[in-house]
């Protein structure tokens, strides 16, 4: 009667540490494409990333507790990465989202491929700081 009790809470926190890395992909795939949205709607990336953040926390301390093997700590740690690379660039939009707004606005209006480069090289001035080349 021990024996199954045993080799039934392995089968748990697998299950459990399936599910936690399962909802850790989820919010960082929903944080994605949220990221490819026009503003004010690619906010929403930010607040995904940062629930994939925390359920990826939670899934390292999950994968460390029941000593799951090294290639789900890697996964989970390149996720943790991605998730905090992503979240880098959500804040640096939203510190930027004057200049990140007048872009889209252009590339919306621009119908040629002219207006489209022109539209590109502004973003690329308003960017580079003052007295540096512009590449």
């Amino acid at each position: 009667m021990s024996r199954t009790a045993t080799t039934a809470e392995p089968r748990t926190d697998a299950a459990r540490l399936s599910s936690s890395v399962r909802s850790f992909a989820l919010c960082m795939l929903a944080a994605v494409i949220a990221s490819g949205l026009a503003l004010p709607w690619s906010v929403g990336a930010l607040v995904f990333t940062i629930a994939a953040l925390v359920l990826g926390v939670l899934a390292m301390r999950l994968a460390v507790r029941i000593k799951a093997g090294r290639a789900s700590l890697v996964w989970v740690a390149l996720g943790l990465a991605l998730a905090t690379v992503t979240l880098v660039v959500q804040v640096l939009w939203i510190v930027l989202w004057p200049v990140k707004w007048d872009y889209e606005r252009c590339q919306d209006a621009a119908i040629t491929l002219s207006a489209q480069d022109a539209c590109d090289t502004d973003l690329r001035e308003r960017l580079t700081p003052a007295g540096w080349p512009t590449p």
